[in-house]
């Protein structure tokens, strides 16, 4: 009893040998390209990383960290200041 281990005819093999080696190069061009990208961000990363480590023990860098948040709680407090006033009546004064 013969066993059968493909349909293919002989136009599917032509074709498939055809074309494998234009599939094959343009797969592993766009693989290379991937990684090539994967690993120049992770390089940008460990940068960034870098950097932010040898700026933890500069004053000014931390100066400007802390005034940045300073400003950003004042700028919440004052939003909801001016959101107060106007959820109270008219005859109430704000400041």
């Amino acid at each position: 009893m013969p066993v059968v281990v493909s349909f293919n005819s002989a136009a599917d093999i032509k074709s498939a040998s055809s074309y494998w080696k234009a599939f094959a190069i343009t797969a592993i061009l766009f693989l290379g390209n991937v990684a090539f990208c994967g690993w120049w961000y992770q390089r940008r990363l460990r940068g960034v990383f870098r950097m932010l480590v040898d700026g933890l023990g500069k004053m000014e860098v931390e100066g400007e960290d802390i005034r940045a948040v300073v400003s950003r709680e004042l700028e919440k407090r004052e939003l909801g200041l001016m959101y107060e006033c106007e959820v109270k009546t008219l005859g109430d004064e704000c400041s």
